[in-house]
């Protein structure tokens, strides 16, 4: 048995993942109460740092003692901990005690599922490579309009390393007319929020839905758009990027590993790439090049299906019980 996120999740990864284990394995939700005193083989974290965090001060400490607790019935109990590395590093840096907490997670993991070959893992627990999956499962069935020439988005959570002041200045440099530029997600960071919001009232090109979205809205949104442009500061691996292309949709990512990797994947025009920073140059250059020589079909996501990563993940799962086993009989 597995012990998840919790059922207020909306994350279309973990929503994916969880229907496609929950064929295999059996998995719960995750709650404090189960996760400090109940009976489960595995917890499987993907974002630690989420666990750690609380608005206000007294339900932060409360929070972070709890996250302790759970620690320690990993470290001395019966679970074993599994994490999926979708980051390097968090998204904002965490510092005193949350910092400890996460060092302590780092120590105590006992197995990782990296997204990308080329992850670097935080300690010498063992790892497995696993993608991540596509959404067509979960898009396919909405009602998704046509692209409309011209219309650029940028979607999800509004946070410091995503590049939104980049855009917003690159975009404003633009002088085509006919462009538009569209932004999507709730303002993690408050004063980008503020920034999209002033270059909203500055260039009539530019709107915005500053909140959460649902997938019906979402599926909207991208569908009409001709180019998604992310110009993250770290990229590595993007679950962004892969929703996108689930709805058949280009994407304007920067140059790296991780993005050369998957336009390789994925098949020709697809996903365009530029140098960093991002220029107004480099935003042209992508809608010349995709209006010249449109992608065909659909992008390549055969090797993101998620009842193969459900496999996978579940044999991460054995072996990590299987090690802890021959160990106890050593």
């Amino acid at each position: 048995m597995v012990q998840s996120f919790t059922s207020a999740n909306r994350d279309p990864l973990t929503t994916s993942l969880f229907e496609a284990l929950s064929e295999r394995v059996e998995v719960r939700h995750f709650s404090w109460s189960q996760a400090i005193a109940g009976r489960y083989d595995i917890l499987h974290v993907h974002w630690p740092d989420h666990l750690t965090e609380r608005r206000g001060a007294f339900n932060t400490a409360f929070r972070r003692l709890m996250y302790l607790l759970l620690l320690l019935r990993i470290r001395f109990g019966r679970p074993l901990l599994v994490r999926t590395l979708h980051n390097i590093e968090p998204h904002e840096a965490r510092r005193g005690s949350e910092q400890a907490l996460l060092r302590l997670t780092d120590r105590w993991t006992n197995a990782y599922v990296t997204m990308l070959a080329d992850t670097p893992l935080p300690s010498t627990a063992p790892s497995t490579l696993i993608p991540q999956g596509h959404y067509r499962a979960l898009y396919d069935d909405l009602d998704v309009p046509e692209s409309e020439p011209g219309v650029l988005l940028f979607f999800g959570n509004l946070r410091a390393y995503k590049g939104v002041p980049d855009l917003l200045d690159a975009f404003g440099t633009t002088t085509d007319d006919r462009l538009q530029l569209r932004v999507v997600g709730r303002a993690v960071d408050k004063e980008i929020g503020e920034s999209v919001e002033r270059a909203c009232r500055n260039d009539d090109r530019i709107s915005a839905e500053l909140g959460w979205v649902s997938h019906e809205q979402l599926a909207a949104e991208i569908g009409r758009a001709e180019l998604v442009v992310l110009p993250y500061l770290a990229m590595h691996n993007s679950g962004t990027v892969i929703v996108a292309l689930s709805l058949d949709r280009p994407v304007l990512v920067p140059t790296d590993s991780s993005t050369l990797a998957l336009s390789a994947e994925v098949g020709p025009g697809w996903v365009h790439t530029y140098d960093p920073p991002l220029t107004s140059t480099a935003i042209t250059t992508a809608i010349d090049a995709l209006r010249g020589a449109p992608p065909r079909g659909r992008p390549e996501l055969s090797g993101r299906d998620w009842r193969q990563i459900a496999a996978a993940y579940v044999e991460t799962y054995q072996e990590a019980l299987f090690r802890r086993r021959r160990r106890q009989h050593v």
